[in-house]
C-alpha cells in the first residue's frame, strides 16, 4: 500500500471517527434535553399539585374566584363574603383595631381584622408566597414559563386585578379601587418586583 492510498484510508478513518462521536453527542444531547424537559414538567406538576391540594391556597382561589361563597375547610366551613374580602387587604398600619361584629373602632385588646379577614389575609400571603416561589422556578429555568402561564395565568391575574369584588360607592376602601388596594398589600407584605416580574412574563396588566 502506497503512502498516498494510506493517507487516504487515514484521512477516512478519521472523518468516520469523528462521524460517530458526533452522532454520539447528539443522541445524549438529544437525550440530555429531554431528561431536562421531563424534569421541568415534573416540578410544574409538583406547583399544580400543591396549589390544588394546599387549604390556604385552595381557599384563597375560592376568594379570588367568587364575590359570596361557602367554603369547607378541615377547621370548619367558612363564609366568604365580598366586604370582609375587600376589607382584608387593608394596610394594618393604617387603621384602628375593631370589633368583632361591628365597624366601630374598640381598645387594644380587641382583633384588628375581625371575622374571616385574618384567616383571609394567611390565604392572601400564602397566594402570593405561591407565585414568589413560581416566578423564581422560571427565572432559573427549572420550569417552562409557557406551560406555567396556561395554568396560573387566570389565578395571578384574578389577584392583582381583583376583579370578582367591587366598592362601587367606595364605602369598604375609602375610595380606593380594590386593584389598588391588591397593589398596596403587595408592596407592605410582598415582593413587588417579583409579582410584577411573572406579571410581565404572564402578559397582565398591573398598577404598580
Amino acid at each position: 500500500m502506497s503512502d498516498e492510498v494510506k493517507h487516504v484510508w487515514d484521512v477516512v478513518l478519521t472523518i468516520v471517527t469523528m462521524s460517530g462521536a458526533a452522532i454520539a453527542f447528539c443522541f445524549v444531547l438529544v437525550q440530555w434535553r429531554r431528561g431536562q424537559a421531563w424534569q421541568r414538567a415534573e416540578k410544574l406538576d409538583r406547583f399544580i399539585e400543591k396549589f390544588e391540594s394546599d387549604e390556604l391556597l385552595k381557599l384563597g382561589a375560592a376568594i379570588l374566584d367568587w364575590t359570596d361563597r361557602r367554603i369547607s375547610l378541615r377547621g370548619g366551613d367558612l363564609t366568604v363574603k365580598n366586604k370582609e374580602a375587600l376589607l382584608a387587604l387593608r394596610d394594618h398600619r393604617t387603621i384602628k383595631k375593631q370589633s368583632a361584629d361591628t365597624d366601630t373602632a374598640v381598645d387594644d385588646d380587641g382583633p384588628m381584622f375581625p371575622g374571616e379577614q385574618a384567616k383571609l389575609r394567611d390565604a392572601y400571603d400564602a397566594l402570593l408566597s405561591f407565585f414568589e416561589r413560581l416566578e423564581l422556578s422560571i427565572s432559573t429555568e427549572l420550569i417552562d414559563s409557557d406551560p406555567a402561564r396556561a395554568y396560573f395565568s387566570y389565578w395571578l391575574e384574578r389577584l392583582v386585578t381583583f376583579d370578582r369584588h367591587r366598592d362601587d360607592d367606595g364605602s369598604i376602601l375609602a375610595g380606593k379601587t380594590p386593584a389598588e388596594m391588591v397593589a398596596i398589600y403587595i408592596k407592605t407584605y410582598s415582593d413587588p418586583h417579583c409579582i410584577k416580574r411573572l406579571c410581565e412574563r404572564f402578559g397582565i396588566k398591573i398598577e404598580f
